[in-house]
């Protein structure tokens, strides 16, 4: 049971007299006072507002005494007698009993059952808190609970008197949950009065408990390391608040680059967290400004030109910097130049005549041109609902594969043969799109083309550079746009046409286009027109992407245009040797001849080497087994020399039922050639086939050369052995 008392009674189980048993539990009393005021009143005025007792005295513990003397180091003299009389009374534990003496701190004591229940309490307590608070014993957590002004749990030994009652011995211990220590007080009466003369320490733990429980033992340092931090930190934030409030201000100075001289009427806004309104300062006629007071912390300035307010995007100079207390900061800023403090400015169609000469080009006095390019504009971009012209055309005409983006490979030769082209429009059109042709205004306007003329581009560019320095609030990725759709705002595209081609009886026109868009993206390719009833409609589209295949005429290879393509179940069965012819119908006359096998077994290859798969890859070879991945091993048809050879089924494209290697092309004769393979008959392979070299390539006239393409038959010449 748990009892409290402000009296402090202590009666020591003796065989003695009650006389003398009086006598020494009214010492006691005097001895545990003198003991618990030194303990539990330290030199700052500190004291519990309870103290915990254990009901029942603590027998020393081994190593304190034996056979009349200590067993520690001490500094003072301590008779025999105390020694021996202390040895005798702390041999065994003994109940606390009631002596008559006022103690002025109120006191509880537990017995070992209240421990007990205190620690399955405290076992209840700690399962619901954080790991990290673990630490404590389980009793000393619900002690801290339960009597949160204690701090800790005490127990005392019954004392050791000298014969003249002038010296006592006693052992005390106390506990905080994560400290612990236990010593022998050793104490002179001097005047009457109990005094506490040495404290021979047994054993430490020097730490703090939870709420106010702490160590009490000699030498603590934790408490006043704890104490002396706590008072650092109040100082610090003390002198901190004293230096938040302290003036500080940053100043400088702002200025023109490009001239040096001062940036009078330069507005200097403040960016920071949490900050509004914005803080917003003007340039004195010398270009100075000053900010009081700022916030603490990570701050940016941000000039921009004059002005009433902020505006979004126009940032001239943006410097960061730390804005400390008390402290003067200079901060100078500088614009590159002054161009984005002259807009906005207003951007203008150009007047007809105006700046629309071209003396590079020859003007077209012929409406021809105009008419086939309104055909491909009304084609690729018809007018929208409201009769606006998508895309502009340009004025001057481009010179067809005077730069490699501006030469797409078209088959001609195989597009003549086939009847998709007239060869006297091919002629024609190699011819003209080597000019520099310039449509009128005239001309233009009959055909219902929109034009923009070199002078009037060079005039946007030159307004775009502003608007995409900052004229905008959301300014594009090309400014060039932003200031051609501010006067065109229907526009998609810009279109550049090559000087068209037209058939001998001007029925059939070819006409490359190069289509540019606000994205950055430029696209080519070649379109055919064909004039009915007077009217030129575009015919087809992209005819460098045409796909023409093989076929055996007459003994001869020529080109058509293939109807499907084979299947995976088709390409399959490709094996043995084949024989290939690969014409060229580019216009360039090449012809190569050469050879390939086709292997159907493909376990032939080393890496399909079945036990060096794992599980997972083995099923998956299974699985696509069926596709028999046939590889190619190029041959010198003239010396039979194999070179290099190519695999060809590391992986099957199904939209084309392309094989191609690893590389997606096959070496040979230091150029790449990929064939795609159209039709499967029973000892013949037809397709097309695309040559590309490691460079560009350009001819005597300094016009570049496409790359040969073409058709291809193969015929078998052998099976596999």
């Amino acid at each position: 049971m748990i009892r409290t008392t402000g009296i402090l009674g202590f009666a020591i189980a003796l065989w003695a007299t009650p006389a003398a048993a009086q006598s020494r539990d009214a010492e006691a009393a005097k001895v545990y006072s003198a003991a618990f005021d030194f303990l539990f009143h330290q030199s700052r005025g500190e004291s519990p507002g309870l103290i915990v007792l254990m009901d029942s005295t603590t027998p020393r513990s081994a190593g304190i005494a034996f056979k009349g003397r200590l067993l520690q180091s001490i500094i003072s003299r301590i008779d025999a007698d105390a020694i021996a009389d202390f040895e005798v009374h702390t041999s065994r534990s003994a109940p606390l009993g009631r002596s008559a003496f006022s103690y002025s701190t109120p006191i509880v004591l537990i017995s070992l059952a209240d421990i007990a229940r205190l620690d399955t309490a405290g076992r209840i307590l700690m399962a619901s808190v954080s790991r990290n608070d673990l630490r404590y014993t389980y009793y000393a957590y619900a002690l801290a609970r339960k009597y949160p002004k204690a701090w800790g749990l005490t127990a005392v030994s019954q004392i050791g008197l000298n014969a003249a009652r002038t010296q006592a011995l006693v052992y005390v211990t106390h506990g905080c949950g994560s400290c612990f220590h236990g010593e022998t007080l050793f104490l002179r009466k001097i005047r009457q009065r109990w005094t506490v003369a040495e404290r021979i320490p047994i054993e430490s733990n020097d730490g703090l408990g939870i709420g106010k429980t702490r160590y009490l033992g000699k030498d603590a340092r934790i408490l006043t390391f704890v104490r002396r931090r706590q008072d650092s930190t109040a100082k610090a934030a003390a002198d901190s608040i004293a230096r938040d409030k302290a003036p500080r201000r940053v100043h400088g100075t702002v200025t023109n680059r490009q001239t040096g001289r001062p940036f009078p009427g330069a507005q200097i806004f403040v960016r920071g967290r949490d900050l509004n309104p914005v803080p917003r300062a003007v340039a004195d006629s010398r270009g100075r400004y000053e900010f009081r007071n700022l916030p603490i912390g990570g701050t940016m300035l941000e000039l921009q030109c004059p002005g009433s307010a902020h505006k979004r995007g126009a940032t001239l100079d943006a410097p960061g910097f730390y804005m400390f207390p008390a402290e003067d900061t200079v901060i100078n800023m500088t614009a590159p130049n002054l161009k984005p403090c002259w807009l906005p400015r207003r951007i203008h169609r150009i007047e007809r005549g105006e700046l629309e000469g071209d003396p590079r080009a020859a003007l077209s006095g012929s409406s021809e041109d105009a008419s086939v390019f309104a055909a491909v504009i009304t084609a690729l971009y018809p007018r929208d609902e409201r009769g606006e012209s998508q895309a502009l055309v340009t004025q001057r005409t481009y010179q067809r594969c005077k730069r490699i983006e501006e030469c797409p490979s078209v088959k001609f030769a195989a597009l003549i043969r086939t009847g998709t082209v007239d060869s006297t429009t091919v002629r024609d059109f190699r011819t003209s799109t080597r000019e520099i042709r310039a449509l009128t205004r005239i001309a233009s306007d009959a055909a219902g083309i929109s034009l923009l003329t070199s002078g009037e581009r060079q005039y946007l560019v030159e307004e775009g550079s502003w608007i995409g320095y900052m004229q905008t609030s959301q300014p594009g990725p090309d400014g060039f746009w932003q200031a051609l759709t501010t006067i065109y705002p229907a526009t998609k595209a810009i279109v550049s046409f090559a000087a068209p081609g037209f058939e001998q009886s001007h029925r059939e026109a070819l006409v490359d286009v190069m289509i540019e868009t606000p994205d950055g993206r430029k696209a080519n390719e070649t379109i055919s027109v064909r004039k009915s009833a007077g009217r030129w409609a575009v015919e087809r589209r992209h005819l460098e992407s045409a796909i023409v295949s093989g076929k055996i005429v007459a003994g001869r290879c020529e080109p058509v245009t293939p109807d499907s393509i084979p299947t995976a179940s088709d390409l399959s069965r490709i094996s043995g040797e084949y024989r290939f012819s690969f014409i060229s119908d580019t216009g360039d006359g090449q012809l190569i001849d050469w050879a390939a096998r086709f292997s159907a077994d493909s376990t032939e290859l080393p890496h399909f080497d079945l036990n060096k798969l794992t599980p997972g890859q083995r099923q998956k070879f299974i699985e696509q087994e069926e596709h028999r991945f046939p590889w190619f091993e190029v041959i010198d048809t003239k010396t039979g020399e194999r070179r290099k050879f190519a695999e060809a089924g590391t992986y099957m494209e199904s939209a084309d039922r392309s094989f191609r290697s690893k590389s997606g092309l096959m070496q040979f004769d230091g150029n790449g050639y990929l064939i795609d393979i159209r039709a499967v008959a029973k000892d013949a392979l037809f397709g097309t086939w695309h040559a590309f070299s490691f460079g560009v390539r350009v001819g005597a006239d300094g016009y570049v050369i496409p790359e040969p393409s073409g058709h291809f038959c193969a015929s078998r010449i052998s099976a596999v052995r």
